[in-house]
């Protein structure tokens, strides 16, 4: 999973801390994330609606996202996050 990437390549405390967007989100999701980001700080928001271009606008102030499978991660959602 690449936000267990991310939070292996973060060794350095960080000055300011990253905010991320994650869709899609199921309570068993949430709980395996929150285990892996102590430590790292990285602000999670967890949102229910699974990612498309209509839904992207949640990731607006975010600097990254987490997304699952039955996200859409199309050309129409990926240039709804390039606008943010």
């Amino acid at each position: 999973m690449l936000f267990l990437k991310i939070c292996a390549m973060t060794e350095k405390k960080v000055a300011s801390i990253m905010k991320v967007a994650v869709f899609n989100t199921k309570v068993y999701d949430r709980g395996f994330l929150e285990a892996a980001n102590v430590g790292h700080n990285f602000e999670l928001e967890f949102f229910k609606p699974a990612l498309s271009a209509n839904t992207a606008v949640l990731a607006q102030g975010f600097e990254a996202v987490v997304v699952f499978v039955h996200d859409e991660l199309n050309k129409n959602a990926l240039t709804a996050l390039k606008k943010l």
